[in-house]
C-alpha cells in the first residue's frame, strides 16, 4: 500500500473499543472455523481487534490498516454480550495533481499533533457530545511504529455499526382492556339502533310493503289510508278471458268507496317490529278486503255487460278425440274448450279481485267457462290411442332393387277393428298382403329372357331358380315388427334368392350351357372368361341333361358320384340340379360333338381336368346355370317286310280266316283232312 493511500475499517462503536474485556479472541476464531474459506486464504483475512501488550485502541488500528495492505480484512467480534461485525478494506489510491514543495516540517508541529491526539483518546466519551458515524485518525511522521509492524497508512477511516435499539415488551392486559372498551361501547350502540329501529317500524310499514296493490313504504297509517282513498277514486280492473278477449269494469260503474275501521293500523302492529332486521328489506304483500266497499247488483250488472256474453263470442266446447293416422301413429286431438262463459263464476271472481284493489284479473278457468266431458288427459282415451298406437306405429321398408314398398300406418289402420277402447289386429291380412309382395316380386318358377352367346333371344321356362319368398315364415315376422312398432328397413325371408332384382335377375355372373353344340361359357361380369366342349347327358337312354336355369347348390373337390350301377371319382363337383352337375371325367379321351346322344353320361356335364378346374375357381355357389338345346335321339330305320313272306302268326290267320282252323287253333268237323 503506497503513501497516501488509505484503509476503509468497519468497527463497533469507538466508546467500546478501549474496554479490553469487551473483545474475546476465541469469537474471531469462531468466526474463522465456520469459513473455510478464510482459512485458505482465498477470502478476506480475519485479524484480531484486541489491543496487543502497549498498544492503544488507535495504534491498534493503525496495525489492522497495516495488515489491510495485503487484502480485505474482515472479522467478527463479541461486544457487551453481542457480536459485532467488522471489515478492512484498502481504498483505491487516488492520483492527486503535483503541489508544490512543502516546507520542511517543525518538529514542534509534529509533537504538537502527538499531543492532541492523546488528548483526544483520554477525552471521556460523554464530553466530546454525540457520537460519530465515521471518524478519521492522522499519524505524523514523528510516531514511528515498532520494529516488527509494517508502516501504516496516512489515513484511516473508521465507521462504527450502529447500535440495535431494544424493543419494549407488548402490555397485553392494557391490550385486552381496550379492546374490551370496544367492543362494550359498539353492543351499546348496536342495542340503542336496534330498539330505535323497533319503535320505528312499530308506526310506518317496512320500506318494500304493498298494501293492496299499493305501494306504502315508511308510510304510516293516515298516510296509507289517504293514498288508498286517492287509488279508488280512478280504480278501474281488467278482466282477462279466453282467445285473448278482454273487459274493463271502472269504480263509478260498482261505486266502489273506501271504507277504513283501523284496519291499516292493525296491520302495522301485526307486522312484527321486533324482527325488523330480517324484515326491513324484505318485499311485504298484503292484501285488506276490508277497506272497499262497493254494490254486489252493480258489479253483477257491469259483469253481464262485458263482451264475454255477447252471442257472437260465445263457441261451445268440444270433446278431444283420436285424430286421423300420421306417420308417426295415431294422435289425439286436443280439446276446444269453447267460450260459453258462466257468470256466477265470473262475478265471483272479479269481486275477490275487487276487494284487495287487483288491478287486472284472469277468468281463463273451469270456474268462468264451460268445459269439454273428454280432454286430451282423460284416461280411457290415452288407453286406446296406445292400443292403436301398438299396431300403426310401425313404419316396415321392403326394398326390390330400385323399387321400394311401405307398410305404416295407413294400410295396417285398415286390419283394425276398434271397440270402446278395445283394439283387434286381423292377422289374416298380414298374410294376404306377404301373398301380394311374393305375386309381385318372386321370379322362381318363371319364364326368363335370355340372349346366348350367338346373340339369339330364347326364353327359359323350366328351372329352379329366381327370389322365392317363404310367405309362411314372412307372415309370422312380420306380424311380431307390426306388434313392436318396428320402423325401418326389412328384408323377406326367402326359400330361394337370385342374384339381384330385377331383370335379368341372374346378373352378370353365370354359367351358359349349349347342348346342341355341346359348349358352354363361365360369364363375369357379362364377359365370358372361360370356355369349353363336354360331353351331357345320354339321350339315346333318356339320360338326357334337363335344360332351364338352376343355381350352383354346392363345390366341393375330390367327390365320389355314385348311381344304380357306377361310382366315380372326381376332383371337381359343382352340382347345379340334383344330381346333375357339372365335373371333370378323365375316362373320357374327347368331348364335344355328338357323343352325347349315344355314349353320354347319366345327365351330368362331363368336362376335360383342366377346364373343370379352371371353371371350378371362377364360378359361386348360387350362380346360375343356364342349360338350353339339345337334339332328340331317333333308332335306325328298319327295312318294311316282304308282302308274299308270312310269319308263323300270319299263316294262322289265314287259315283261319278260311275257316280250316277254329279260332283256337282246332280243326272243324267238317274239314276233311287228305293225307
Amino acid at each position: 500500500m503506497s503513501a497516501g493511500s488509505e484503509a476503509r475499517v468497519i468497527l463497533p462503536p469507538p466508546g467500546n473499543i478501549d474496554n479490553r474485556t469487551d473483545f474475546q479472541e476465541n469469537s474471531v476464531r469462531s468466526f474463522t472455523r465456520d469459513r473455510p474459506e478464510i482459512r485458505s486464504g482465498k477470502a478476506p483475512r480475519v485479524i484480531n481487534l484486541l489491543p496487543e501488550n502497549g498498544e492503544t485502541a488507535v495504534s491498534s488500528t493503525h496495525r489492522i490498516i497495516s495488515l489491510a495492505k495485503a487484502g480485505p480484512v474482515v472479522g467478527r467480534v463479541k461486544v457487551k454480550g453481542r457480536m459485532v461485525r467488522f471489515e478492512a478494506k484498502e481504498k483505491p489510491e487516488k492520483v492527486k495533481e503535483p503541489a508544490p514543495a512543502a516546507k520542511p516540517e517543525k518538529p514542534e508541529a509534529t509533537s504538537g499533533a502527538k499531543e492532541k491526539e492523546k488528548e483526544k483518546e483520554k477525552t471521556p466519551a460523554s464530553t466530546t457530545g454525540p457520537e460519530k458515524k465515521e471518524e478519521t485518525f492522522t499519524t505524523g511522521p514523528a510516531e514511528k511504529p515498532a520494529e516488527n509492524e509494517a508502516a501504516p497508512a496516512a489515513e484511516a477511516e473508521i465507521i462504527p455499526f450502529p447500535e440495535k435499539k431494544e424493543k419494549k415488551p407488548i402490555n397485553y392486559a392494557y391490550l385486552k382492556k381496550c379492546v374490551m372498551r370496544v367492543v362494550v361501547i359498539c353492543a351499546g350502540l348496536s342495542l340503542i339502533a336496534y330498539l330505535a329501529g323497533a319503535v320505528i317500524f312499530s308506526q310506518i310499514f317496512y320500506p318494500r310493503t304493498v298494501l293492496n296493490g299499493i305501494g306504502c313504504g315508511l308510510l304510516p297509517a293516515s298516510k296509507t289510508e289517504e293514498l288508498i282513498s286517492e287509488t279508488i277514486a280512478g280504480y278501474s280492473i281488467e278482466i282477462k278471458g279466453r282467445d285473448g278477449m278482454t273487459g274493463t269494469i271502472s269504480s263509478e260503474e260498482i261505486r266502489l268507496m273506501p271504507v277504513f275501521h283501523g284496519e291499516v293500523k292493525e296491520t302495522i302492529k301485526a307486522q312484527q317490529p321486533f324482527r325488523w332486521p330480517l324484515l326491513f328489506r324484505k318485499l311485504q304483500e298484503i292484501d285488506l278486503e276490508e277497506v272497499t266497499l262497493y254494490s254486489n247488483e252493480s258489479l253483477r250488472e257491469a259483469v253481464s255487460k262485458l263482451p264475454f256474453f255477447d252471442p257472437e263470442n260465445i263457441r261451445k266446447p268440444e270433446d278431444a278425440y283420436i285424430g286421423d293416422i300420421t306417420d308417426q301413429g295415431y294422435v289425439i286431438t286436443k280439446e276446444d274448450k269453447g267460450t260459453v262463459p258462466i257468470e256466477s263464476g265470473i262475478v265471483k271472481t272479479v269481486a275477490s279481485a275487487v276487494d284487495t284493489l287487483d288491478k287486472t284479473v284472469s277468468i281463463d278457468n273451469d270456474a268462468c267457462y264451460e268445459t269439454a266431458v273428454v280432454t286430451s288427459t282423460d284416461k280411457e282415451l290415452n288407453t286406446l290411442l296406445e292400443n292403436l298406437n301398438q299396431y300403426c306405429a310401425a313404419k316396415i321398408i321392403y326394398e326390390f332393387g330400385d323399387k321400394e314398398e311401405i307398410l305404416d300406418a295407413n294400410k295396417i289402420n285398415e286390419w283394425i277393428t276398434v271397440e270402446g277402447s278395445e283394439v283387434t289386429f286381423d292377422e289374416s291380412q298380414v298374410a294376404e298382403y306377404v301373398k301380394t309382395l311374393a305375386r309381385r316380386y318372386d321370379t322362381f318358377g318363371q319364364p326368363h329372357a335370355f340372349t346366348t352367346h350367338e346373340g339369339e333371344e330364347i326364353t327359359i321356362v323350366q328351372g329352379a331358380y329366381g327370389w322365392w319368398m317363404d310367405r309362411t315364415k314372412e307372415t309370422e315376422e312380420l306380424i311380431e315388427c307390426i306388434k313392436s312398432g318396428y320402423r325401418g328397413k326389412r328384408t323377406p325371408v326367402y326359400k330361394e334368392t337370385a342374384a339381384q332384382y330385377g331383370t335379368p335377375d341372374y346378373g352378370d355372373n353365370y354359367v351358359e350351357v349349349d347342348l346342341t353344340n355341346q359348349h358352354l361359357w363361365v360369364y363375369e361380369g357379362g364377359k365370358p372368361v372361360v370356355d369349353s366342349d363336354f360331353v351331357s347327358g345320354n339321350v339315346s337312354k333318356n339320360n338326357g341333361t334337363h335344360v332351364g336355369i338352376y343355381g350352383i347348390t354346392y363345390k366341393e373337390r375330390n367327390a365320389t358320384l355314385s348311381g344304380a350301377n357306377y361310382a366315380s371319382h372326381v376332383s371337381y363337383w359343382m352340382p347345379f340340379n340334383g344330381n346333375e352337375g357339372m365335373h371333370d371325367a378323365t375316362w373320357r379321351s374327347s368331348f364335344g360333338g355328338d357323343i352325347y346322344l349315344t355314349s353320354g353320361s347319366h345327365g351330368c356335364v362331363n368336362l376335360p381336368l383342366e377346364k373343370a378346374a379352371e371353371i371350378y375357381d371362377h364360378v359361386e355357389e348360387g350362380e346360375a346355370v343356364i342349360v338350353y338345346g339339345g337334339k332328340t335321339y331317333t333308332p335306325p330305320a328298319q327295312p318294311e317286310p316282304d308282302p308274299l313272306v308270312l310269319d308263323p302268326m300270319q299263316q294262322l290267320q289265314l287259315l283261319i280266316d278260311a275257316g280250316i282252323l277254329n279260332p283256337d287253333g282246332s280243326i272243324p268237323e267238317t274239314t276233311t283232312v287228305q293225307e
